[in-house]
């Protein structure tokens, strides 16, 4: 009788496990949600690096990630909340950024040149595509492709 038990509980255990099983579970909910963020109209240095979640959304500026003009600080909107976000490029040029239990890294996968924006500055524009991740103290993350435009001052 107590081998029947056994079995009875083993075969439980194993089903519960298996994938037909683990399809009917509740998808888990997702841990936090980006969204846009606006620049300022006046920041020390201007932004650097603006990103967004596509082309139409960079063309909209619809940004949700922007840096300043050293990219030493970040700003992006998470669950709703403007995160100021500090570190920037390290040795290795990973753009990686911290604050309120969150890392957030950039990584730039390609970059090509676009039209220069006449604004009476030696400025130069790249566009830019890569990988967002953002990283929260209990483990959880999100990646999502971004693209962006990475602006710096032309040196003569």
């Amino acid at each position: 009788m107590q081998m029947k038990t056994i079995i009875s509980f083993i075969f439980i255990l194993v089903l519960s496990n298996s994938p037909a099983f683990a399809q009917q579970k509740t998808p888990s909910k997702v841990p936090f949600t980006i969204d846009a963020v606006v620049p300022p109209g006046v920041q020390s240095g201007g932004s650097n690096y603006l990103a967004s979640l596509s082309g139409e959304d960079l063309k909209n500026a619809r940004y949700i990630f922007y840096t300043d003009s050293n990219s030493t600080v970040a700003h992006i909107n998470i669950n709703g909340t403007d995160v100021r976000l500090t570190g920037g490029p390290n040795p290795e040029q990973i753009m990686a950024y911290t604050c309120k239990n969150y890392t957030v890294t950039l990584s730039v996968s390609k970059k090509t040149p676009i039209k220069s924006e006449s604004n009476g500055d030696d400025i130069s524009t790249l566009k830019i595509e890569g990988i967002l991740t953002i990283y929260t103290a209990g483990g959880q993350a999100i990646s999502k492709p971004i693209t962006g435009k990475l602006r710096y001052a032309v040196k003569n």
